[in-house]
């Protein structure tokens, strides 16, 4: 059963919004469509960018919309609230990556689909609104023996160190940091998703040409050349799909998935010492990955296994010590244990390092024995929690 698109509107962390990987502040972030389309037929002429979809497009008369259902607030961010409330309708579907204006059609698509709705509009009521990727929900989907990675995109307002986070899918708890992207990224992300969908299906070239698009538009984005990889690999083309993947661990050498990719790819054409090296040094990095551990410290405080949530929680913080939401996390499954000594501590460096998260300052209360669930959104009670409601 589909949910509605929850939306929420909530500060950055204090981690801060991190620029594009390698850009100068004064780097360009927004483009008008046309631009995008300019942009694309001048890195590949022979793609029909006059078909391009621009998920932020939107038509003159949602524009038309956005101005009309904003025209009496002179408070930006009544603005920005009016015009989250005008993309409420639209259901979460995680299966349809549509442009804006099929969305509002539609009234439904994924986040990167409402978040592009909400951006198109937006725009049109005069907000530099923009999008950004939250680093730590990265997607490593299992695709028969090859990992394909996708990510959660949501909106921005204000500069990156105090800005004002949309996100249409309010599964923000998770989050680890975030990362401005210039709408080149963002529209690549589009493909990119569109391509992960199409590979799922089992539409090999349709998933091969979204990959192809995605990594034209962000050729720097070591992720989206691992996922064309895997599309290359599962047509048969063996030589394309290992430059591919070559390329992906060029630009982040750290990418476990795709020295991963690279070690299967390897292995299947009988170069046994050379896949040998690739896949170890895929452990070793998965090892030696905060955000990984962190993930799996989620993944086994949710089904239960606090010791194992722990270990991994433990793990993350000793190897990133400034990281505030795992330090927050652990105490909480600290204090599920009914450790609470090592809950103090722990909550107590979280409120360090992020003075001003209001869940950090209210698990401290939690933990200090006070019943906090009345201040708490309905859908944060859980996350939180007190042994007196249990």
């Amino acid at each position: 059963m589909r949910r509605p698109a929850r939306r929420t509107l909530v500060p950055a962390l204090a981690a801060g919004i991190l620029l594009a990987a390698g850009c100068a502040p004064s780097t360009r972030i927004i483009y008008r469509p046309e631009e995008v389309r300019e942009a694309l037929h001048e890195r590949r002429p022979d793609l029909p960018v006059e078909a391009l979809d621009v998920p932020f497009e939107i038509p003159p008369e949602l524009a038309e919309l956005a101005r009309r259902r904003t025209a009496l607030a002179s408070d930006p961010r009544v603005r920005l609230a009016t015009l989250v409330e005008t993309v409420f309708e639209v259901e979460h579907d995680y299966r349809s990556t549509r442009p804006a204006d099929e969305t509002f059609r539609s009234g439904r698509g994924d986040c990167i689909s409402a978040t592009s709705l909400f951006i198109g509009l937006s725009r049109a009521a005069e907000l530099d609104t923009y999008f950004v990727e939250a680093l730590g929900i990265e997607d490593v989907s299992a695709e028969y023996d090859l990992n394909v990675y996708h990510r959660h995109v949501l909106a921005a307002w204000g500069a990156p160190d105090r800005a004002v986070l949309v996100d249409f899918n309010n599964i923000h708890e998770d989050y680890v940091r975030f990362r401005v992207l210039t709408d080149l990224e963002a529209v690549a992300h589009y493909y990119n998703t569109q391509g992960y969908q199409a590979l799922r299906s089992g539409d090999l070239e349709l998933a091969r040409e979204r990959f192809e698009i995605a990594a034209t538009l962000a050729p720097g984005l070591a992720w989206i050349h691992n996922n064309l990889g895997v599309a290359l690999r599962r047509l048969g083309r063996v030589e394309q799909a290992e430059r591919a993947l070559r390329r992906a661990v060029a630009l982040d050498p750290r990418h476990a998935p795709a020295h991963a990719n690279l070690a299967l790819l390897l292995e299947r054409r009988g170069r046994h010492e050379e896949a040998r090296q690739h896949r170890d040094l895929a452990e070793r990095l998965r090892r030696l990955d905060p955000l990984r551990l962190y993930r799996d410290g989620l993944r086994a405080q949710r089904r239960g296994d606090l010791a194992a949530a722990a270990r991994a929680l433990r793990a993350a913080v000793r190897l990133s010590p400034r990281f505030a939401r795992g330090w927050h996390d652990l105490a909480r499954v600290y204090h599920e244990q009914g450790d609470e000594r090592r809950a103090r501590r722990a909550v107590r460096r979280a409120l360090e390092l992020d003075p001003r998260n209001r869940q950090v300052r209210l698990l401290a209360r939690v933990i200090d024995g006070e019943d906090v669930a009345g201040e708490l959104e309905p859908w944060r009670r859980e996350k939180i929690g007190t042994k007196a409601a249990r």
